[in-house]
């Protein structure tokens, strides 16, 4: 576990959640299929910094990852969708699964 100051966690609450909200404030002009598939690697150290500071941050990953699919033009609306319901899924059920855990 990871201790950091209150101060250096509102500040990364409040920039991953202003991040969220400039891409609901911004539409693209064309929003259809996707360009680019990402890289390999690229998406593995996407993945383990945004695992990282949603979990450091107390928040679900879906509300990162969502923005960054559009953004990067890896995902349509649709794919977008339902990546990110599946990866709240499976972060609920891993979550979920502390709470039925013997002590």
């Amino acid at each position: 576990m990871i201790h950091i100051d209150p101060k250096i966690y509102k500040f990364s609450l409040g920039i991953f959640l202003l991040i969220a909200i400039g891409r609901m404030l911004i539409v693209p002009k064309a929003v259809g299929e996707a360009k680019n598939s990402p890289h390999f690697i690229l998406a593995l150290i996407i993945g383990a910094v945004l695992g990282f500071f949603s979990g450091m941050i107390g928040i679900g990953g879906g509300i990162i990852l969502s923005p960054l699919l559009l953004l990067m033009h890896w995902a349509n609306l649709k794919e977008t969708a339902s990546a990110t319901a599946l990866f709240i899924f499976l972060n609920s059920a891993a979550g979920s699964q502390a709470l039925f855990k013997p002590d």
